[in-house]
């Protein structure tokens, strides 16, 4: 079967292929140019009901680059059914043996076939240039096969390379377009010169096969001296439409790489002098890359890119002379055409660097710091080719930390999550010297880096508390802006507090994430009012959120008020905007189907998982990311059916969920907990319908997730959902009777149990674990032995008492609109923004630099010099300036210790010191950093002159000092030195 894009060479007509399965083992389709069909297009493809039946189904994907591998790969990990995705290199043909002969024989007796006059093909021998490189492509050598049995029918020469090979059969058609115009006095009915076809078989390769109206109103563009229907119905009797697309009309020269060298020796500055040129192909391409009106939609766009640009692979003239100048002229052009055609520009070797600059620079202002699914492999692409040189091009921190953050988001957005960690590190890093440095212009800048690390880490599972630690670390970077007076930067605070809660509930720490949320959702509640409803979708986001946390805190009543209010939102919001929004809306349906479950609200919670999974169904055939909601929905669907006593219907929808998690566990091993919690769920529904046997299979998988992902991830403290996987299997064994099996599984949950910290507690769980000790005490009776037994009876009354820790206050941060009033004047703006800048980096410093003291300390004693500076010069607090400078001198002492690189700052460190002293009147405390930075100075002033001036400066400061003690004799021993050494310094010195 041939797969085919249905915008691009030959899409297919209803009704025109067999797709019946009878009797067939299985199915294969084959997808040529995989690499131009966009992502999603390839995923319409895989959920395809046709490779969803009993026979097995292979999908061959033919491509010339992998770009879009990784989020096909992705697409289909996320697929419910057992795709094993693989790639296959395929290496050139080799030039040494027999292979490229070989091909070239099967090839030449097949053309043979279809000539007459060829009696005895294999006399006709395969070129001498077939072992050269450029014939290590199988199109080459098929290429080389026609020409020789078509130059020996013909009693013609056959050229050599595959530039005369293209040059031939480009001939070849010229010939048959001028024998038909000869013709046509005859009664043909052919009316076009051949100059006029060979621009309509430009325009065909350009636009490709298209629908008859559409093709008549491009053609009038270009081509006024005959009428459109009479080129098209000559140009159908040279290349006649395919079988899939009868009624299609402009069918292009085939093989693509055909029609990509036809458009190249068409153009104007042609290496190949003796192919003729086309004047006006220019003026059609360009009249083709830019910016129409809507009265011609740009459905050839991605066509007219992609085939340029590969074609300019080989034939620099079309891309120096063309290509580049039309997208550096209308950049927007290169975006419009998708992925396909960025990747297709990025990688080329010597593509215009400039203007793939600005093409990546329109994509930033399309799509903004939101994921376009449509672009998403190709902006990532560009971004990547362009960045580096651009990084070159400046040293300006918050240009690079702007330009690694867009980067890094990119490779998030393109399903790259390794990838991203490298550029937004590097952010980071610079960031935080930055800060560091007293630069408040990088604040915003650093807690978006910081979020989408975060969010990096916490995708590729692997350092989820690190993850956790750089989203709150954004938060406390976003509440300096805020609290600098930049209330335009409260979203971006709000931003990070939700992930943050995210992340923090990720980790079992539901109070801190009850907190952040909160924090979140009053600053949404602050916008609304003053932005009105532009922040409507955030708001709804982060009500979902706060009712989530309130219920895993088991503060039901409390979460009901915001999840009815984000549900209330979502549906104002799809009346405004139904695809953006529609997805979301689906999901509060679902949270409003948890809380009225949770509430004992069964029937009005099973309609609303019922409809929830309707949409979800649909939904997830375009938006495969949405397969977990769609999880989600089944499992809660499963507890209600349960509750109403329709168990077989309950194990069907889970039996469901459980596949759709243990995809996405395949897919990436983050998802072992959520695998791990839908295996619980099957093991209770398998009980239900009597299935004992595979119910205790079930909770032992349960199990067995939840027992690695701890290993793996100690932080999530998940002690208490492993009792429960073990008291259940456990209960499941003793039912049947495998007494000693269940006496392991619920010994070692009493293990987890006593390993509970209060602070993991929920209003329900000790009751649940006590049941589990109920049940060890049985089955420690049952096998005799009764004194055991009362010992976890007695276990089991005890933790029935436990009662999780009441409930925090809900500290609510309330933004007030009159903050507006109270704004500072513009020079205490700086000057705060500066203080807050530096407080903030000592206060992210700390903690790094306690985890690691070669890489976070010496960032740590810069921030902290720099605050004391700042408040001895600027803000007129002394005593402030030396605690900080205090702990600066110590910072860089120890530093210096092992590094002398350390010691000039050690000796300005002082310096700084000492004059904070001075200035509060403290001479004598002031001496002894004075005369031990002069000290520094002497030492470096010996190995290098440079160091002279400071050391003059540093004697002049312990002089003065000295006199106003009462030392006026050491004073002025003190000042002539610095006098004596200031006459020896060289004249540029002073």
């Amino acid at each position: 079967m041939d797969a085919v894009h249905g915008t691009d060479t030959h899409p297919p007509a209803e009704l025109k292929q067999d797709l019946r399965l009878d009797g067939h083992a299985g199915v294969l389709v084959l997808v040529d140019y995989a690499d131009r069909w966009p992502v999603s297009h390839l995923s319409w493809l895989f959920h395809n009901r046709l490779l969803q039946k009993d026979v097995p189904a292979r999908v061959l994907l033919l491509a010339r680059s992998v770009d879009q591998w990784p989020a096909v790969r992705g697409r289909l990990n996320r697929l419910r059914v057992n795709a094993d995705p693989s790639d296959q290199y395929l290496a050139p043909i080799p030039e040494a043996g027999e292979q490229r002969e070989r091909l070239f024989g099967v090839a030449r007796d097949s053309f043979a076939r279809h000539y007459r006059q060829i009696t005895r093909p294999e006399r006709i021998s395969p070129p001498d240039a077939l072992n050269d490189a450029e014939f290590g492509l199988t199109l080459a050598v098929l290429m080389a096969a026609l020409v020789a049995v078509d130059t020996a029918a013909h009693g013609r020469r056959a050229p050599a390379g595959m530039t005369g090979l293209t040059a031939y059969l480009l001939d070849r058609e010229h010939e048959n377009w001028e024998q038909l115009y000869e013709t046509s006095g005859a009664g043909s009915g052919y009316r076009t010169p051949p100059a006029v076809m060979a621009r309509m078989v430009f325009l065909a390769s350009l636009i490709g096969l298209s629908h008859r109206s559409y093709a008549e109103q491009l053609i009038g563009v270009v081509i006024d001296e005959i009428p459109p229907e009479v080129l098209l119905a000559d140009h159908s009797v040279c290349y006649p439409p395919t079988e899939l697309f009868p009624e299609g009309v402009l069918q292009p020269l085939l093989p693509d790489r055909l029609a990509e060298d036809f458009l190249a020796l068409t153009l104007p500055g042609s290496p190949v002098t003796a192919y003729p040129t086309d004047r006006l192909a220019g003026a059609i391409c360009t009249t083709f890359l830019q910016p129409l009106s809507d009265a011609f939609p740009r459905n050839w766009i991605t066509r007219a890119v992609t085939f340029l640009a590969a074609a300019a692979t080989r034939w620099p003239h079309v891309g120096t002379g063309y290509l580049y100048p039309m997208l550096g002229a209308h950049p927007e052009v290169a975006t419009h055409a998708g992925s396909t055609a960025l990747l297709q520009l990025a990688s080329m070797e010597d593509v215009d660097l400039d203007m793939l600059t600005m093409v990546d620079d329109t994509i930033e202002d399309l799509s903004g710091e939101l994921a376009r699914f449509d672009l998403a492999t190709g902006a990532v692409a560009t971004c990547e080719r362009v960045t580096p040189r651009r990084l070159e091009a400046t040293t300006v921190p918050d240009e690079r930390m702007r330009l690694l953050n867009r980067l890094g988001l990119r490779m998030l957005h393109a399903g790259r999550p390794f990838d991203a960690i490298q550029p937004l590190g590097d952010a980071v890093d610079l960031g935080r010297q930055s800060m560091a440095e007293a630069d408040p212009s990088v604040l915003p800048l650093q807690a978006k880096a910081l979020i989408r690390l975060s969010r990096a880490l916490m995708d590729t599972g692997s350092l989820r508390f690190k993850a956790y630690a750089l989203s709150a670390e954004a938060a406390q970077v976003a509440r300096a802006l805020v609290d600098d007076g930049s209330d335009s930067e409260l979203l971006l605070l709000a931003e990070c507090l939700s992930t943050a809660s995210d992340n923090a509930h990720a980790l079992g720490q539901g109070e801190t994430a009850l907190e952040f949320i909160d924090e979140a959702v009053s600053i949404y509640l602050f916008l609304r009012e003053t932005s009105h409803d532009s922040v409507l979708p955030q708001l709804a986001s982060a009500l979902n959120a706060l009712g989530r946390r309130l219920r895993s805190l088991g503060r039901i009543q409390e979460s009901a008020r915001p999840t009815f209010d984000a549900m209330e939102m979502r549906r104002e919001l799809i009346k405004a905007d139904f695809p953006t929004h529609f997805a979301d809306n689906v999901r509060s349906i679902i949270d409003f189907g948890i809380c009225t479950a949770e509430m004992g609200l069964s029937d009005q919670a099973l309609n609303s998982f019922i409809t929830a999974t309707g949409f979800l169904r649909k939904l997830v055939e375009v938006q495969p990311g949405l397969l977990p909601d769609l999880a989600d929905a089944l499992e809660w669907t499963g507890r209600q059916l349960a509750l109403t006593g329709r168990t077989d219907e309950a194990l069907v929808v889970t039996e469901e969920a459980v596949a759709i998690r243990r995809k996405e566990w395949d897919a990436d091993s983050t998802n072992a907990e959520a695998l791990a919690n839908s295996l619980h769920l099957l093991a209770l529904r398998l009980d239900e319908c009597g299935r004992t046997d595979e119910a205790a299979d079930a909770a032992g998988q349960a199990f067995s997730f939840r027992w690695a992902l701890a290993n793996a991830v100690p932080e999530l403290d998940s002690f208490g959902a492993i009792a429960l996987d073990l008291g259940l299997r456990g209960h499941l064994l003793r039912r049947l009777g495998r007494l000693d099996e269940a006496e392991s599984d619920l010994l070692n949950a009493r293990t987890a149990i006593r390993d509970l910290a209060d602070q993991q507690l929920t209003p329900q769980l000790p009751e649940r674990l006590a049941g589990i000790l109920d049940e060890l005490a049985g089955v420690l009776h049952e096998l005799g032995k009764s004194h055991e037994a009362r010992d976890v009876a007695a276990e089991a009354a005890t933790m029935r008492r436990r009662t999780p820790p009441p409930p925090s206050p809900r500290r609510r941060r309330v933004y007030s609109p009159s903050r507006e009033l109270q704004r500072p004047d513009g020079a205490q703006t700086e000057e705060l923004a500066i203080r807050r800048t530096l407080e903030t980096a000592i206060l992210v410093h700390r903690p790094l630099a306690e985890k690691e003291p070669d890489r976070y300390l010496p960032p740590l004693a810069v921030a902290l010099h720099n605050l004391g500076r700042h408040q001895l010069r600027n803000s007129g607090r002394p005593d402030d300036a030396i605690t900080s400078l205090r702990e600066s001198c110590a910072v860089f002492r120890e530093l210096s210790r092992n590094n002398v690189f350390f010691v000039p700052q050690l000796a300005l460190t002082l310096n700084n010191l000492g004059s904070a002293l001075y200035q509060l009147g403290r001479g004598q405390d002031a001496l002894v950093p004075f005369e031990e930075a002069a000290g520094y100075y002497k030492a470096l002033a010996a190995t290098d002159a440079s160091y002279g001036e400071l050391l003059v400066s540093a004697l002049n400061k312990v002089g003065l000092v000295l006199h106003e003690l009462g030392r006026p004799d050491k004073a002025r021993e003190i000042l002539l030195r610095a006098v004596t050494l200031r006459n020896s310094l060289p004249p540029h010195s002073s």
